[in-house]
């Protein structure tokens, strides 16, 4: 009778043992899509901080657009405008790392990020392209006392309205994107 006892009990231990098997193989598991989901997660909410950023900083430009026309003296508005667009393209420009690392992020993801991940790094390029052009034209009012600059205003007006639609994109794809993961 004990030799069956035995065996009984060597089976529930094999049964036991492979239960336990089970149970850790799914635990780890979980533990890794939990942990795939939370990285997936850091990275679309540093891709949404990157659109942020850079809407902030036109909207900065607005704040500085209001504060320069409380100057009556015009070459001395240029000036200060021409100050500010160069800062401006510089805060641009600096985002270019992050603009490739947000990139290469972004290759993670569906299609359709990465792709309004493209659109606005392309319309923030030719936003800091057209804000040199502007820096040039701001140069040329101060030394030749030129006072219609108003072509270019109406172009650098359009592009951020662009960028803006571009940053927005991005937002609400990475939104999209959140619950799925």
């Amino acid at each position: 009778m004990m030799l069956g006892d035995e065996k009984v009990s060597m089976a529930l231990v094999a049964v036991g043992t492979l239960l336990l098997a089970i149970v850790t193989a799914y635990a780890v598991d979980n533990s890794r899509q939990q942990e795939k989901r939370r990285i997936e997660e850091g990275l679309l909410k540093e891709i949404i901080e990157w659109a942020i950023d850079i809407n902030n900083s036109y909207f900065d430009n607005k704040t500085v657009l209001r504060e320069m026309a409380r100057i009556t003296d015009i070459r001395k508005s240029y000036r200060v405008f021409h100050a500010h667009i160069a800062e401006m393209k510089e805060r641009f420009m600096g985002l270019r790392g992050r603009n490739k690392y947000v990139g290469k992020i972004t290759e993670k993801f569906e299609v359709g990020l990465q792709e309004k991940v493209e659109t606005l790094i392309t319309d923030l390029e030719a936003y800091i392209e057209l804000l040199d052009d502007w820096q040039h034209a701001m140069a040329d009012a101060i030394d030749k006392g030129i006072a219609d600059i108003e072509g270019d205003t109406n172009r650098i007006d359009g592009r951020v309205e662009e960028l803006q639609k571009s940053t927005n994109n991005v937002i609400e794809e990475a939104v999209k994107i959140m619950p799925k993961i």
